[in-house]
């Protein structure tokens, strides 16, 4: 099996991949109580928010006190890990939920790069993440444009990526892919000389408040981020 090395010269060092391992929850609540009328187990999932912000709620596990989750967001999640980050986890009911426990800290500042790390909330109950380096894909950057009859016109470009590193922003239009003017092409063709200008070194021509510059992106990745 061939393994991919990422080149890393190009990540941000705010960005990292989280993973909810597993969990486990008092077999009652706080009050005694069972988690739910039929003296049922709880549906246990967490929320994470980081510097007060919520980032990431995990699925949901069915009728457990130890549950397996073996889920992480989407993308990575953007954060300094001085940051102060704050986990709930939460009992699903229909109508809502009850908190099983929380915790708030800078446990993930202390955590161990790759390792499993027990977090201990305020109910007894525990969570284990895992905290891991970024997932980086390759691609150009460019997150969102329309077809303009003489331009790509950007509107929206991906932090930490080649087009970002070049300084290419929304608003921006791309009126020339290696020197060949976009009039000039049919969409399909636009689109796959966009796609493929990391790979090529293609050099764009870039039009901004009427002023052209010549661009070249670097080969290096896109770090998406939450």
């Amino acid at each position: 099996m061939t393994q991919t090395v990422v080149d890393r010269s190009t990540q941000p060092e705010d960005l990292w991949q989280l993973r909810l391992v597993r969990a486990e929850a008092p077999r009652k609540k706080r009050s005694g109580l069972s988690w739910d009328d039929q003296g049922g187990l709880p549906d246990p999932y967490l929320v994470v928010a980081i510097g007060g912000e919520k980032r990431w709620e995990s699925p949901v596990v069915t009728d457990s006190t130890s549950p397996v989750f073996d889920a992480q967001p989407a993308q990575n999640l953007a954060f300094d890990r001085s940051a102060r980050v704050r986990l709930e986890l939460w009992d699903k009911d229909a109508i809502g939920g009850d908190p099983i426990g929380i915790y708030e800290g800078r446990a993930l500042g202390e955590a161990i790069l790759e390792a499993e790390t027990t977090i201990k909330l305020d109910s007894g109950a525990t969570v284990t993440l895992r905290l891991m380096r970024p997932d980086a894909q390759l691609g150009v950057g460019i997150a969102q444009y329309e077809v303009r009859p003489s331009a790509l016109l950007i509107l929206a470009v991906t932090k930490s990526s080649p087009a970002a590193r070049a300084g290419l922003a929304a608003g921006d239009r791309i009126t020339a892919i290696a020197g060949k003017p976009i009039k000039s092409l049919t969409r399909p063709q636009a689109e796959s000389a966009l796609t493929l200008t990391v790979q090529n070194q293609s050099e764009l021509t870039v039009l901004r408040d009427q002023a052209q510059r010549k661009v070249k992106l670097d080969s290096g990745y896109v770090w998406p981020a939450l």
